[in-house]
This record gives C-alpha cells, structure tokens and sequence, in this order.
C-alpha cells in the first residue's frame, strides 16, 4: 500500500504529489482521463502556440514556478534558471467606439472605467455627450446607505450606460462570460467601492485604483514555457520516488477499512491510503464521482480558438475586443513559440504559426450544462459567430475548442464553492478534491488552496494532524 495517490497531471495535480513525497510519503501519479481532456488543455492546429500568462492574484503561479526554478541543494536537483517567472502587464485593447469605428480603450482605468472622463481617448470611445455624462460623475453626490454590490449598476448610475456598453461591459463580460450588472465590485475590484467613498466620485476612483488594478490583472508565465515547467516538475517528482503508472484508473472504490482501491485500465490493482484528486482532469467513470458530487462546478463556459486573416482596421501589436451577440470575440496576434515552449499550463500542446499570424478567441456566455448545451459540434455556431463579426478564418486552420469551469462572479458563489471543499474536507479525510474547476478556472487559487490541502493531508497521513 502506498500512501497517497494523485489523479491528474496538471500543474496543480503535479504540486500537490511534491508537497506530499518532499516530507517521505511514497506517492502515485496517475491519469483519469484521456489526453485532450483535461481542462484548459487545447487540440487543433491553432492550439495557443505561445505560453499563455495566467493570473496570480494568489501569487501561488510565481510561488510555484520559483520553486521549481531554483531547484534542490546538490547537483540531482540543479536549479532551472530558464524557468523564472516572467510578468505580463494587461494591454489596452481596442474597442466599437460610439462611431462604430475602432479606438483604443482610454487610460488609466478599472475594467473600462476611465479615470479622465474627458480626455480624448475617453471622447473618441463615447463622443461628446457619453463622455459630458460620465463628466457629470464628479458632481454626483455619494449614497449614504451601503454601497453598490454590482459593479454593471455602479457605472451605469455614475458613468452612464454608454460608458457601460462600451468600455466596461466588453471587458466583463469577456472575464466572467454575463452581462456587468451580474458581476459583484467585490470580485472584480475588490477595494474600488472603498476607493469611491475616499475619493467622491467613480472616475477619480478609477484613477486611484488603477495601479492595483493593473497589478491583479498582470499576469504570470514561465520563460520557458509551461510544458518545460511541467518537465521540470515531473523531474523533481522523480528525485523523490514518485512512481508514474503507465495505465489511467478505471476504478476507484473505498475500502471498507480505510484509504482506496484503484483499478487500472491494464488489469493493475494499486491501494492507497488516501486519494487527491484534480477535478479538471475530469472523474467520469470512477469510484470518486459519488464523492465528489457536491463540489463539482455548476457554471461552465466554452473557450475556442482559430487562425483567421488579417483583420481590416487593425495593424500588427494591436488587440481588438467585441461582442458577438452573448459572446466575446478577442482578436490578436499570434506568435511562434520559442524551441520546447508548450501554450497551456495544464497540458495543451503548443503549435507554429506564419509570420504576422491572427488568431480569434471566442468565449461563450456561462452555461448550466457545458458544450452539451451547444451540441453535439459547436463549429457550425462558431464559424456563424465569426462571419457576423466579419473575421474570416484561415481556409487551413482548425479550431481549438477546451470547456472549463466559468469563474465566480458573485462573493457568495465563490464562498458556496469553498464551503463544500470545507465539508468534503471534514468528511473524508482521506479525499483531496483539487483543480482549478473548483475555483472558478483561477490556477492561482487552486494551486493556493491544493498547496494547503496537501500539507494538511500529509500532516494527517505521518500522524500529527492537530
């Protein structure tokens, strides 16, 4: 019997085994699920072909890949210096001005909300009598009683609904896939409703807020690459004893004396002690599934990705975000990787693309029931989608289509989802549920919360659990 058997060989599935053998504990990596499958993962031609920087609002990514980067004392565990984070600032995209005509979304600003509301750029996206109405901000009085939840309602009552059709509800709904007034302050800015009470109005809160804001929105990738982090990870796992059985589980059941019994597609049988268990790698047909039920996301949102021409009015090193009915169409440029750099950090190879090469991303509205509700081949929809927007695809490319959790949009949504990790947690002991489709698609927070998962597992595991 070994100790603890990890599902899953994600970044967060991957940390997890680390922080369970580096004390002693004799661990298992296996797969549960097919290669394609896992979360975030991509197939197709157009699969994202350079690393894609994920937020850090947790600092768990830069904490990881650090980690890793400086290696073990001795000459097995060198350190791996061409892994260090790298971070990527937001860019600025271009947005349907009030013309219909492309101009770039004003700066300094908080999700579109522009700190100057009538500088050019801010005039040039509303015209004159949108940015005169979110002028008029400045001289509206502050409520008294409590302070507005929906960040949509917020911008619509100080700015107005040009300011909020044009600058702000693009970029949310692109993030949380609904419409702004659905999306609480408190998760999307979290600290901008006490910036308003300082300051007096939304725009010079904008402007006191923009900094931090561009701080949570800077996000985190290797310079080597995702798949290259990955490698290293697997490698370090190896230093330890970690064991990588070839064939996935095809069965999970509980003993009745404690810890699991796992099933391998060859025939293999392995006992565990305890089981950790990556939910984006998918469950599907497993002992776990009974288990983890109640903490399985609710909200899912499809993300699609194709080579397309060049877009007219749009020049190279310029992002272009619409609408495309209830999704959001983002429009730029794709470059070839470095040598060995993978696109995904859960998996998703990486590919080539041709010098000066566009790439469309399409993202969905949230969905009760993932791509079943968009049919059996949603790539009649999303070809229909691109035509309306007048972008056209490569006649050679092929889509890269990956169905992930949607993220939190609400404070209660993201605390229903925590508490029944915590009752989970309370209940079986022996079971881990990690990934980031506990936590709204953030690998940030997942690889926060598995990290303190595991160290309270593996307390348990060597007998000095409080």
């Amino acid at each position: 019997m070994i100790d603890a058997v990890v599902a899953g060989t994600g970044l967060t599935a991957l940390q997890a085994a680390l922080d369970l053998a580096e004390v002693g504990l004799r661990v298992a990596v296996v797969e549960h699920a097919e290669p394609g499958e896992v979360a975030g993962g991509a197939s197709g031609e157009d699969a994202a072909a350079e690393p894609s920087p994920e937020p850090d609002h947790e600092g768990a990514v830069a904490t990881l890949i650090e980690r890793i980067a400086e290696g073990l004392p001795g000459a097995a565990g060198g350190g791996r210096p061409e892994l260090r984070a790298r971070a990527v600032p937001p860019v600025a995209p271009l947005l349907r001005g009030r013309s219909g005509a492309w101009c770039r979304q004003p700066e300094p600003e908080v999700w579109g909300i522009p700190a100057v509301p009538l500088a050019a750029e801010t005039i040039a996206a509303l015209g004159s009598a949108g940015a005169l109405r979110a002028y008029l901000d400045r001289f509206t009085p502050l409520l008294t009683v409590g302070k507005t939840r929906s960040l949509g309602t917020l911008v619509r009552k100080r700015l107005g609904a040009t300011a909020l059709g044009t600058l702000v509800g693009p970029q949310l709904r692109e993030r949380y896939g609904v419409p702004a007034e659905e999306v609480e302050v408190a998760i999307a800015a979290p600290g901008l409703n006490e910036a308003l009470t300082r300051t007096g109005s939304l725009s010079a809160a904008a402007l006191a807020y923009s900094e931090r804001h561009a701080g949570r929105e800077t996000s985190i990738v290797p310079e080597a690459g995702w798949g290259e982090l990955r490698s290293a990870l697997i490698e370090r796992l190896g230093l330890y004893g970690v064991e990588f059985p070839a064939s996935p589980i095809a069965d999970a059941t509980r003993r009745d004396d404690g810890g699991w019994e796992l099933g391998f597609d060859d025939g293999s049988a392995l006992r565990a002690r305890a089981a950790v268990v990556d939910l984006s790698s998918g469950t599907a047909g497993t002992g776990f599934d009974a288990f983890l039920e109640q903490v399985l996301p609710r909200r899912f949102r499809m993300h699609a990705a194709i080579g397309i021409e060049a877009p007219e009015g749009l020049s190279v090193g310029e992002v272009a975000l619409r609408g495309a009915g209830d999704w959001s169409l983002r429009l730029e440029p794709r470059e070839s990787p470095r040598e060995g750099e993978g696109g995904s950090p859960d998996g998703g190879e990486g590919g080539t693309a041709p010098a000066g090469a566009w790439r469309a991303r399409l993202s969905s509205p949230r969905l009760e029931a993932g791509a079943a509700e968009l049919g059996a081949d949603p790539r009649p929809l999303l070809y229909e989608l691109l035509a309306q927007a007048g972008v056209r695809a490569r006649p050679e490319a092929t889509w890269s289509i990956a169905v992930r959790a949607g993220a939190h949009c609400t404070a209660e949504e993201r605390e229903r989802e925590s508490a029944a990790l915590r009752v989970l947690s309370e209940a079986e002991p022996e079971l881990l549920a990690i990934g980031r489709a506990l936590h709204g698609d953030d690998l940030s927070a997942a690889l926060d919360s598995a990290h303190r998962g595991a160290v309270e597992l593996r307390r348990w595991l060597l007998g000095i659990a409080a």
